[in-house]
């Protein structure tokens, strides 16, 4: 497993910004609402990982994320 580090850090910025609506629900005991933000924060991780998975399997040197 690599770290993600040497990155430039606005590629942080919108992740960290949903982090923080889930945190924001959790805090206010909203669970259906922290649920929701979570399985789509997983969903956008799985389909990430999945294309870059892709791109490597294919050779190709970027990332849909680095485009």
């Amino acid at each position: 497993m690599r770290l993600q580090r040497n990155k430039d850090p606005s590629l942080f910025s919108v992740p960290l910004a949903d982090h923080q609506r889930v945190y924001r629900a959790i805090e206010q005991q909203n669970g259906e609402q922290a649920g929701t933000y979570m399985a789509t924060l997983v969903n956008d991780a799985l389909h990430d990982t999945i294309a870059a998975l892709r791109h490597k399997r294919s050779g190709s040197a970027t990332t849909p994320a680095q485009k």
